[in-house]
């Protein structure tokens, strides 16, 4: 059973914890840049930087390049009904919720790679 947690930060320090932590991030860089987009982080990035990075770059995203947004959750795999947005009033809480669905997405792919390879 793959580890879960109920926030961005928890689901970061999750993998910190579990020695995954550079894994995530490399893996988010490879999506990201495999989308045609590009975030970077500091190989030394703290966990709230990280989050704090990805909830930017993601509102952004959904404010000024809505179908780069779209191919990024493609491309990470989301799936849709993680998506919905009921309740969800501001593009803010759309991000963080966008955010928090990618780092999942992507702590499963770096989760399962380590423990079945």
């Amino acid at each position: 059973m793959i580890p879960k947690a109920n926030n961005s930060e928890a689901l970061v320090v999750l993998a910190q914890d579990a020695g995954l932590y550079q894994n995530l991030l490399n893996q988010l860089i490879k999506d990201f840049e495999l989308s045609g987009l590009s975030i970077e982080f500091e190989e030394s990035t703290s966990t709230e930087k990280l989050v704090l990075t990805l909830n930017n770059t993601i509102e952004n995203l959904l404010q000024h390049h809505f179908d780069s947004y779209l191919q990024l959750l493609y491309r990470v795999d989301v799936p849709e009904n993680s998506m919905q947005n009921k309740g969800v009033e501001s593009v803010k809480e759309i991000a963080q919720k966008a955010s928090f669905a990618i780092l999942k997405r992507e702590w499963q792919k770096v989760y399962l790679k380590n423990k079945f390879s």
